[in-house]
């Protein structure tokens, strides 16, 4: 089993450690890898501190009793990259999803490779950190090697790792004119390995630095998920309810947001692994991910998320940056193609924003509901209510002050005429014959919650406004009584 030790809170790191290794034994104690023991005043936290990646199921027992005496809440064990209880999801997040959509049933994909998942959780929650010594093999450089190191750095006016404009590439360096006093086989040397420097700078810039992939979706995603808050609000008038409240479990909004990563042909598994490390560091430094306020406000209470996801990127960046070991590693998995971006960036966005916008919409229609806006609720998807009317309805069509479907009438034998409801809503305790997910109602639940054509509002197989435009509803040959 892969143990490692987090760190999420300043302490003394060095006086931590000698009071756990006082309790186990030498042998255990010689293979355990300590990565950093200097965050004692919380810069840079969490990070991971030591790791071991092959204890034994009596080891594991021997490092829980050794951590159980010492006592310090400062330092959690995680178990195989298992994030510790703090960052998992909240308690408190009902545990409600969406029905009958065509990715919940996808068969499980084959997992991120091991050695690929440490890399990436040594990089993105923990800042790695390096042993005393050069951070890079040309800082060491003695004799002809430094010569010739010497002598690129004096030709370019930089050194390739202190250069943060990334102004030497490699045709810069092919072009520089080999001196007479040093040898081929060594200018050629030190020539390969700067030439694989820069380029694996590039490629640490490209998934993320401030203009990289993966900045570039949740800015894409912040400005699409904002939007859509204002067009909910205006769109159920939330804004006449001012002193009305609001809870948005973002954690539940993120495990929809992996989950659909996770299907992404071919990347989908390594790609979740650093949505949900990324999300683990956002919450280290943001909060629990439940967002509870005034609706006026709620968006107020979602932006500090996503700043925080984004100085998470800084931080990853600036870790993948500031040594050989890191940089190397990351840049060769990634030419290895064991890192990869999908062709279609959109499959990036889609699944945050889908994710996001279906959290939100179910939270707000509470506040909006007159009839089932308490919590806890129980269920929350596409209902069918009957309903009886004194003389049969003619055609379907959608009630602009209810926000509900409603289908054409049917004759009875006895009674009045009936006809159905559909509708988006919650309840805590719905009839028996209300908020049944069967497939009869899969093509309404997909039409509404289906795979949207729109990067920024995947998650509605339909545009916002349709929620109060009767004419779009109309345009889009929406016939309610077909589902």
């Amino acid at each position: 089993m892969h143990l490692s030790i987090l760190q999420s809170a300043p302490a003394n790191v060095a006086a931590f450690l000698h009071k756990v290794e006082a309790g186990l034994p030498r042998e255990l104690i010689a293979r355990v890898h300590i990565l950093d023991t200097s965050a004692n005043d919380g810069d840079g936290l969490p990070r991971i501190i030591v790791e071991l990646s092959d204890a034994t199921v009596r080891e594991t027992s021997m490092i829980e009793a050794a951590l159980a005496a010492v006592g310090a809440p400062e330092f959690d064990l995680m178990y195989d990259r298992a994030l510790p209880a703090r960052y998992a999801i909240s308690d408190d997040a009902p545990d409600v999803l969406p029905e009958g959509l065509p990715w919940m049933d996808a068969s499980e994909p084959a997992p991120a490779r091991a050695e690929v998942v440490s890399l990436l959780t040594r990089l993105v929650v923990p800042p790695m950190r390096e042993a005393d010594g050069p951070a890079f093999p040309e800082d060491s450089y003695t004799g002809a090697h430094k010569s010739a190191y010497s002598h690129i750095v004096d030709s370019l006016g930089i050194a390739p790792n202190a250069d943060p404009n990334r102004t030497v590439t490699e045709a810069r360096l092919q072009a520089i004119k080999k001196p007479f006093r040093v040898k081929r086989a060594v200018w050629e040397e030190v020539i390969a390995h700067l030439s694989q420097e820069v380029r694996f700078f590039a490629l640490a810039d490209r998934w993320w630095g401030p203009t990289g992939l993966w900045h570039g979706v949740y800015a894409d995603v912040t400005t699409f998920n904002l939007l859509f808050i204002d067009t909910v609000v205006a769109s159920y008038k939330l804004e006449l309810k001012p002193d009305a409240t609001a809870t948005l479990f973002l954690d539940k909004a993120m495990t929809m947001t992996i989950g659909l990563i996770k299907g992404i042909p071919e990347y989908g598994a390594v790609l979740a692994e650093i949505a949900g490390l990324l999300w683990a560091a956002t919450k280290a430094r943001a909060g629990n991910g439940k967002v509870q306020g005034e609706v006026a406000r709620i968006k107020a209470g979602i932006a500090p998320y996503y700043d925080e996801t984004l100085n998470a990127l800084g931080a990853t960046h600036k870790t993948t940056c500031a040594s050989w070991a890191a940089l190397s590693e990351f840049g060769a998995r990634v030419e290895a193609k064991e890192i990869v971006w999908p062709h279609d960036g959109t499959q990036m966005i889609r699944p945050h924003t889908y994710g996001f916008q279906y959290e939100a919409l179910r939270n707000l229609l509470a506040v909006a509901s007159t009839a089932n806006s308490a919590l806890p609720f129980k269920v929350w998807g596409i209902a069918r209510q009957p309903r009886h009317s004194s003389t049969p309805r003619k055609k379907a069509d959608f009630d602009v002050k209810t926000k509900r479907w409603r289908t054409a009438g049917r004759e009875r034998c006895v009674g009045n005429p009936e006809y159905d409801e559909y509708f988006i809503g919650l309840y805590r305790n719905p009839p028996t014959d209300s908020g049944i997910y069967t497939e009869q109602f899969n093509e309404l639940s997909e039409k509404l919650f289906g795979t949207g054509t729109k990067a920024s509002n995947p998650d509605l197989a339909l545009p916002p406004e349709f929620l109060v435009k009767p004419d779009l509803r109309k345009k889009l040959k929406w016939e309610v009584n077909s589902a």
